[in-house]
């Protein structure tokens, strides 16, 4: 799957969340799951509504001390993460 800078995410309807100690678990209906970090779960929190990869990266900057090289490369990595879990699409 390639993802670029205009790709949309959304997140798969039926995903179940829930914090488990310091970490929040996404649940699909295949009981795939991932856990998230603070920062994965700010990422997670942003998909409330369809975003592209560029809307995360600009918003998570501005967030946190992270260079915009660095930003894209860890977000598509969870993108990536997320749609193979089956809990976001992209397109």
């Amino acid at each position: 799957m390639k993802i670029t800078g205009e790709s949309t995410i959304t997140r798969t309807s039926g995903v179940v969340s829930a914090d488990v100690q310091d970490t929040h678990v996404l649940l699909n209906e295949d009981l795939r799951y991932l856990g998230l970090d603070p920062i994965a779960r700010r990422v997670w929190d942003l998909l409330e509504q369809p975003a592209t990869l560029d809307d995360l990266v600009a918003a998570l900057v501005t967030e946190y001390d992270v260079s915009p090289d660095q930003c894209r490369t860890d977000v598509t990595a969870l993108v990536q993460a997320m749609a193979e879990h089956r809990l976001v699409t992209v397109g």
